[in-house]
């Protein structure tokens, strides 16, 4: 899940990026604020992500038993 979260951050940052780029350049403030909503959007929704896995692992290292691991 973490690596799908960080592949969605990147192309969700690039969008944002880019968006940003074209509304400031083309003097669309519309177009840029989406960007920046973008980009906070796909930035807090990896942090979420990254701190549900490490609660996980520290509920994993007290308890002792695995959330994680796979049956295969």
């Amino acid at each position: 899940a973490v690596v799908v979260a960080s592949l969605i951050l990147l192309f969700l940052l690039l969008f944002g990026g880019i968006s940003i780029i074209i509304g400031a350049g083309s003097n669309n403030p519309e177009a840029a604020e989406k960007g920046k909503k973008a980009a906070t959007a796909a930035v807090v929704g990896f942090a979420i992500v990254f701190v549900s896995y490490w609660i996980i692992k520290l509920i994993e290292a007290i308890t002792g038993i695995k959330i994680l691991e796979s049956g295969f």
